[in-house]
This record gives structure tokens, sequence and C-alpha cells, in this order.
């Protein structure tokens, strides 16, 4: 078997997530600040060494109050495949797994951000536990 890497897509933050190579644990990787300068060469970076072979991307199909997300989702997919074009890459379903991270988050912290900087590392957080909930989604539904 091989690792696979979730994304969990956010207009500021890109949560990942990856498998063990036997598919069975998950590790929280980061989450990136998408639009900083070195975004790409971080996130290629990562991929290197991961190496996934497959590459699982949440798009929120419930939620129908952003129309260009999908299109900002597609785009983002189209660009990691022109760079790695043998990497499969799956949109997936990840409706309200970014409410559900904030959950469990919360039940873990037992507390919520009060500063922007305290802000900014939950978002962080929240991002890549997201990713976390859309592979284990993802892995649960290939193992039926």
């Amino acid at each position: 078997m091989s690792r696979i890497l979730s994304i969990d897509y956010g207009r500021k933050y890109i949560g990942l997530a990856v498998t063990c190579e036997s598919q069975i644990a998950i590790s929280n990787l980061t989450a990136l600040k998408y639009h900083k300068k070195d975004f790409w060469d971080s996130f290629f970076k990562i991929l290197k060494e991961y190496s996934p072979k497959e590459i699982i991307i949440g798009v929120p199909l419930l939620d129908d109050r952003e129309p260009t997300l999908l299109t900002e989702i597609e785009n983002f997919s189209k660009h990691i495949k022109k760079n790695i074009p043998e990497i499969n890459i799956i949109l997936w379903d990840e409706s309200l797994s970014s409410v559900d991270a904030e959950i469990i988050y919360s039940q873990k912290t037992g507390k919520y951000a009060q500063s922007s900087k305290k802000i900014n590392k939950k978002k962080e957080e929240i991002h890549s536990l997201s990713a976390h909930l859309i592979l284990r989604s993802y892995l649960d539904r290939i193992s039926h």
C-alpha cells in the first residue's frame, strides 16, 4: 500500500493530513498559509517527503453559499496535477468537516481563541483536523 494525503482547502489555510503506508493511521500534518509567497514550494516539499500516491481534496458539496469555491478547488487540483501528473487526485465531499473539527478542537482544548495570534493558531489546527476528518471519511468508505 501507499500513503494517501488529504487536503482541507481554505482561502487562507490549506490543512493537510496523511496516512501511514498501511493506510491505517492518520497523522495531522500542518496547515499552510495559502497565499504566502512560498506556499507551493512548501506544499510540494511535503508531497516529496511523504510521497502519497493519492490526494483527497475536500469539497463542501452541501455549501451553496460559495459557488466559486468549487472552481477554486478544481484549479488548485489542476495545478497539483500539472506538476505531478502521476498522482491520483480525488475530490471528496467534506460537508461539515470544518464544523466537526471546531467542535473537536473546542472539546480537546476546553477553550476558545481570544487573541488574534491564538485565533490564527486555532484556524491552523482546525484545518489540519478537518483534513484528518476528510481522510477518515474517505478511508471508511473505501474499506466497506
